[in-house]
């Protein structure tokens, strides 16, 4: 972790030390709410070490909040559907990232997870500039995207003659 420019470092800062120290207070919230933290959790200045959670019942609320760093929370789950009302039950939804081997399960989470986009087997911080990219419920105002872009810099107007 360090200077972003620096090509030997590979994490750079959050946003700024005021972020940096909300995360921290959202990690040590999931850590006494009984979440088991498997690496990292510390910060360092504005930097925090990427984190990996396995999140307890006690501690799922914590991760019900949108946590803008590098952290991720894995859920154990044995009923694809009781994980999705899970999910679907929080007031966000940006993005997820679904690890499945079964392409009929990745096609049912797709339909049913309330999110702006579906990662198949892999993490949810992949981003294609080309495709429209924003969240839904409380995680969205709008799209991000070329298309969306060019109706942001435009002006509609009509001419009747």
């Amino acid at each position: 972790m360090g200077d972003p420019l620096d090509e030997s470092n590979y994490l750079g800062p959050v946003f700024n030390l005021n972020s940096a120290m909300q995360i921290e207070e959202s990690l040590n919230l999931a850590l006494e709410k009984g979440a088991n933290l498997l690496c990292g959790g510390k910060r360092i200045d504005a930097m925090i070490e990427p984190t990996v959670f396995e999140v307890t019942e006690d501690s799922k609320e914590v991760f019900r909040e949108e946590i803008f760093g590098p952290v991720i929370p894995l859920f154990k789950f044995s009923d694809e559907y009781k994980l999705l009302d899970e999910v679907n039950s929080t007031a966000y939804g940006l993005q997820c990232g679904v690890f499945t081997e079964s392409i009929s399960r990745a096609k049912r989470v797709f339909k049913k997870i309330n999110v702006g986009t579906v990662i198949l087997n892999d993490g949810s911080a992949f981003r294609a500039d080309h495709f429209p990219f924003g969240g839904v419920k409380a995680s969205g105002f709008g799209r991000e995207g070329i298309k969306y872009a060019m109706e942001e810099m435009s002006v509609l107007k009509t001419l009747v003659w």
